[in-house]
């Protein structure tokens, strides 16, 4: 359910991202082919974040339910 609530990255912040981090990436691999596993490894990063950020507001909700 996570997933479904997560905004895909735009092409915009994909290219910023792969710019930032080009350094990082081999020279001989474009955009193009880059795009694809960026998109991926960011849909990744904003469902942890999500996933962390939830985790606190979760375990309160528990801890209620404990006490009832």
């Amino acid at each position: 359910e996570v997933e479904s609530k997560v905004t895909p990255p735009s092409q915009e912040q994909i290219k910023q991202f792969f710019d930032d981090n080009r350094a990082r990436i081999p020279p001989q691999v474009t955009y193009e082919q880059a795009e694809p596993q960026l998109r991926e490894y960011m849909m990744g990063q904003r469902i942890q974040e999500l996933r962390e950020s939830l985790e606190p507001m979760l375990e309160r909700l528990a801890d209620r339910l404990r006490q009832v």
